[in-house]
């Protein structure tokens, strides 16, 4: 169940969002990372507002996993600037 919640996820943010556990080789789970630059990074979080703005896009709680808790953490996206280490 959370890994169909995590393809949906990624679907909706295709193409700018590769997961760790899609690797061919070493899966790694816990990785998600931004894979687009700066401008289609914008171009994929205005259509996520605008899906959300008309009511189309799941919450957590349609997502919800059998025993009740959510599938996935919730974020919130503001900016689509790579943090700096």
């Amino acid at each position: 169940m959370q890994v169909a919640a995590i393809w949906r996820i990624l679907a909706d943010c295709r193409p700018a969002v590769r997961w760790g556990g899609d690797y061919s080789e070493r899966k790694n789970e816990m990785h998600v990372e931004i894979v687009v630059d700066e401008l289609t990074c914008h171009t994929v979080l205005a259509s996520l507002l605008r899906t959300i703005e008309q009511g189309d896009m799941p919450t957590p709680d349609d997502i919800a996993t059998p025993s009740g808790g959510t599938a996935f953490a919730t974020a919130s996206v503001t900016s689509c600037r790579p943090s700096r280490f």
